[in-house]
C-alpha cells in the first residue's frame, strides 16, 4: 500500500513538475522591455474592413445556402 501510495504521489509530483513555470526555467523577472506604440487608429480600421469584408461573404454563403443566387464556379472575391 506505501509502495502504491508512494508512486501516486511520486507520478502527481512530477506532472505538477514539469513545463515551462518550473524553477530551472524560470529566471525571475524579465529583461526584455518592448517600447509603447503610438495609436494611430490604423488597427481598428483593419478591423472594420475585416468585419465589413466577412458580413459581406456571410451574406453572399446564405444567399448560397438558399439557392437565391445563380450557380456559378467563378468567384467575386479575391482568393490569393
Amino acid at each position: 500500500m506505501r509502495i502504491l501510495l508512494m508512486g501516486v504521489l511520486l507520478a502527481i509530483g512530477m506532472c505538477f513538475g514539469a513545463g515551462c513555470a518550473t524553477p530551472g526555467y524560470s529566471s525571475g523577472s524579465p529583461t526584455i522591455v518592448f517600447p509603447e506604440e503610438p495609436s494611430s487608429g490604423e488597427h481598428a480600421n483593419h478591423i472594420i474592413r475585416i468585419w465589413a469584408l466577412e458580413s459581406k461573404q456571410l451574406a453572399e454563403d446564405v444567399d448560397l445556402l438558399l439557392l437565391l443566387d445563380a450557380p456559378s464556379r467563378l468567384t467575386r472575391w479575391n482568393v490569393r
